[in-house]
């Protein structure tokens, strides 16, 4: 036990540092978009019965949830300690990798290649630059992880009862968190069959059977507790199926290619050359999801047949079992991203850290064994060599890119974001009880561009500015202003609404005419409406309240 907790220790210290020099900056980052929605539920909750935690709107996470509000709980809105929380978590989960990688092939250098590649791989950036990932994606991550990294350390051919319940603890907590914590049940099936047979007899039926009872008891209380939820969840996020087959049939395939490969480069190559090679082919399709599914299939045979290649030459041991287990965890974690009720094109980053996994191993466990191979003719074996140590540096240096430009991003969006939100509270320190406010840009708005922000938006956020202002007066008023994060007030990035909870009411508009209408509707004094100029060249706001309630209804 403490040896294995050094062993943890050591590569978590390394794997630390270097993730936190690659993504130097992050710090700087602020909440993006669903962190802010998030924080307003925890503020909701202020006023919720404990057990609300329980209960599923679309994703089943009461520990996740848990572990949000306690990150707000501690750090309120100093984003900065998020993101180290996330960095910290992230290279756990990669020293996990490492741990995990070096039981099923015995070899501590392939172990070391699959965890500073998955530890580095920014083809799956959002998963540790994006904090709306952090208690969900990665957290799930660490526990798949951490079953298995359990179970290949029980030696007895007979598991204990009390092992047998630490690991449905464990599975509970993964799914307890995202569902895709789900794949640990057919994994263990394999994971037993492939590397642990022993564990395959009468003795242990009992106790499998005891974690089998309470997986089917989790499922009941699971859809129990959905039942209890009356609010309706929104088109985008229903579970529909549709598209599932599509899915199935196309996302192993973009699991691996999109491991490996820079998708948004490949994407453009074949999308701009094949449009130069046949100019009317899009007219045949209603979207470009061919041409793509066409670049992923053709990059994915190319490494099939290498693939084939070298297990016909080389034929590494243990090959046969890893195999089969990588297999059927990428399938395994396709099958459940493929219900999400739409078409999947590309697959988004996060959604690519749980198949990094198996994909990265896989690919080191390729790199050991021909860089370590010798065959007769000795310019091949330096051929291979230079090969294996050219595509492990061109991994290393794309995967860096690429979290380079999502940390650059973040960093220029947060300073921008606090810049704004610390203007507005020297303009407006306290928030009234009744409040609208009222957004106009000093002249036309036009450096949202900047930032991916639509210019109609007025204020530099991904989400709502609206909640996002209420979010920040709420601060250590989570009971008063709690209620009104109900039904994503003002969350979607052009929202403009008011609403009314007892003797407190909020609002947010930049359309005069949507917030005179309002005023009448609700019969409000236009006193209550702050009107603030921002100057977009320093992000800084100006009071226009007096001058601006003059001209409200003069139209």
């Amino acid at each position: 036990m403490y040896r294995n907790l050094k062993t943890f220790l050591l590569v978590f210290s390394i794997f630390f540092i270097i993730i936190f020099i690659a993504t130097q900056g992050l710090l700087n980052g602020y909440f993006e978009q669903d962190e802010w929605l998030g924080i307003a539920n925890v503020m909701n909750s202020y006023n919720l019965p404990w057990w609300n935690i329980l209960v599923p709107w679309v994703h089943f996470s009461p520990l996740g949830t848990f572990f949000w509000s306690a990150l707000y709980k501690i750090f309120n809105l100093q984003a900065q300690y998020y993101f180290l929380t996330e960095l910290i978590v992230h290279s756990s989960v990669a020293t996990l990798v490492f741990i995990l990688t070096m039981r099923l092939t015995k070899n501590k250098a392939i172990a070391v290649l699959t965890g500073l590649l998955f530890l580095l791989n920014g083809r799956a950036y959002q998963a540790f630059t994006h904090l709306a990932f952090l208690h969900s994606t990665d957290a799930a991550m660490f526990f798949i992880l951490l079953f298995f990294v359990y179970l290949s350390g029980i030696k007895e051919k007979i598991v204990s009862l009390k092992k047998i319940i630490i690991l449905f603890l464990i599975f509970l907590a993964a799914v307890s968190i995202r569902e895709e914590g789900f794949i640990i049940i057919p994994l263990f099936a394999v994971y037993l069959f492939c590397f642990d047979k022993k564990k395959i007899n009468k003795n242990n039926f009992k106790y499998l059977g005891l974690f089998t009872a309470g997986v089917i008891i989790f499922l009941f209380i699971r859809l129990f507790a959905q039942s209890l939820n009356t609010e309706s969840i929104p088109v985008q996020y229903q579970i529909t199926g549709s598209g599932a087959e599509y899915n199935l049939a196309t996302i192993p395939v973009k699991f691996v290619v999109q491991n490996l490969v820079w998708s948004e480069r490949i994407a453009l190559f074949f999308l701009n050359n094949t449009k130069k090679t046949y100019p009317d082919i899009e007219s045949y399709f209603t979207s470009q999801a061919p041409i793509m599914d066409a670049a992923f299939f053709y990059i994915f045979s190319i490494i099939i047949a290498i693939c084939a290649l070298w297990l016909w030459n080389i034929r590494p041991k243990r090959i046969v079992p890893i195999f089969i287990f990588f297999l059927i965890w990428i399938l395994a974690n396709a099958f459940m991203l493929s219900f999400v009720g739409r078409h999947i094109s590309v697959v988004e980053p996060r959604y690519l850290y749980f198949s990094s996994f198996p994909v990265l191993s896989f690919l080191s466990i390729f790199m050991y064994t021909l860089y370590t191979s010798k065959g007769r003719i000795r310019i091949f074996n330096y051929a291979k060599k230079i090969s294996v140590i050219t595509l492990f540096a061109v991994l290393l240096i794309t995967s860096f890119q690429e979290i380079r430009i999502a940390v650059d991003y973040m960093s220029h969006s947060g300073i921008v974001k606090k810049q704004v939100l610390n203007s507005l509270r020297e303009v407006h320190p306290v928030l009234s009880k009744n409040t609208i406010f009222y957004v106009k840009c000093k002249n036309k708005c036009y450096r949202n561009g900047e930032l991916g922000i639509p210019s109609e938006n007025v204020l530099p956020f991904s989400s709502g500015p609206g909640m996002n202002i209420l979010v920040m007066y709420a601060v250590g008023h989570e009971k008063e202003w709690g209620p009104f994060f109900t039904k994503e007030f003002l969350f979607h990035m052009l929202s403009e609404d008011y609403k009314k909870v007892g003797d407190r009411s909020f609002g947010y508009f930049v359309t005069k005419s949507k917030l005179e209408d309002t005023l009448k509707k609700n019969h409000l004094s236009k006193n209550i409406v702050v009107a603030l100029e921002i100057n977009e060249d320093n992000y800084t706001f100006k009071d226009i309240s007096k001058e601006f309630r003059k001209t409200i209804f003069e139209d």
